[in-house]
């Protein structure tokens, strides 16, 4: 029950937060909005507390839709480039496929098929997995609220505080796809888990030098810039022809 409440109240803030720091925003650089006079101090009374919160919850909604294309424009290509082994989710979609018959994954994928039977199953488990979604909606949802804050910053002549409010737009995708990920991964090892069914899987076999046992940090560094431009170069990419993606490719056939 306590956690159903605090991953109901996690959704909430989800929305409210960034709805509370557009307005904010607004009221910041844009202070002669006097129709907007709830925002010069909407703790004031509780008339303009109620419809200042009321407003951000509204607003904080289609944040909320918008944000959602992030996960096509950022995260897809975030989770291509970090985390390419696609066997977790190609068992977890086997066993869907043997307990639902259903092969389509735009009608269900693995991760919602998980979900689903999690809530209806396991709801303790499933209230891990809601956890970090919730978590990962709401820095998803800082992301355009950042961006828009460093434009209005931008068209007042204010460059330092546009450039600290994208940094804090970079910053906030990281935890953004790290809580994502983290929600898909916990979702199918717990199906499998608890699957009635022995997997034959055979190991990788990619394991680390027990000799060696060193990470160099020059290559690693490099590595990860390499990384973050191959993300920027598919984000990119896709923003100028969203239907690539979807192209079938010759293996994919």
């Amino acid at each position: 029950m306590f956690e159903n409440l605090k991953n109901y109240f996690l959704d909430i803030l989800s929305v409210l937060i960034p709805g509370a720091m557009f307005l904010l925003l607004v009221n910041h650089y844009y202070d002669h909005l006097t129709y907007l006079g709830f925002l010069e101090d909407p703790l004031q009374t509780k008339w303009s507390m109620t419809l200042f919160f009321a407003t951000a919850y509204f607003i904080g909604h289609f944040i909320f839709f918008f944000s959602s294309f992030l996960d096509s424009w950022i995260f897809d290509h975030v989770k291509d480039v970090y985390y390419p082994d696609p066997l977790l989710m190609e068992t977890v979609e086997t066993l869907k496929m043997e307990k639902t018959g259903i092969a389509d994954k735009a009608i269900l994928n693995a991760f919602k098929w998980s979900c689903a039977w999690l809530l209806a199953n396991k709801t303790d488990m499933y209230n891990v997995v809601d956890r970090y979604v919730a978590e990962s909606k709401f820095f998803r949802s800082l992301v355009p609220v950042f961006v828009f804050g460093a434009i209005l910053a931008l068209c007042c002549g204010k460059s330092w505080q546009a450039l600290i409010l994208f940094l804090a737009a970079i910053l906030s995708i990281i935890p953004y796809c790290a809580k994502r990920q983290k929600s898909i991964v916990t979702a199918c090892q717990f199906m499998l888990t608890i699957a009635d069914k022995k997997f034959d899987i055979p190991a990788t076999g990619k394991q680390k030098n027990s000799v060696t046992g060193k990470i160099c940090l020059h290559q690693t560094f490099w590595q990860e810039c390499k990384n973050v431009a191959k993300c920027i170069r598919l984000c990119f990419s896709f923003c100028q022809d969203p239907k690539k993606k979807d192209a079938p490719t010759p293996q994919s056939k």
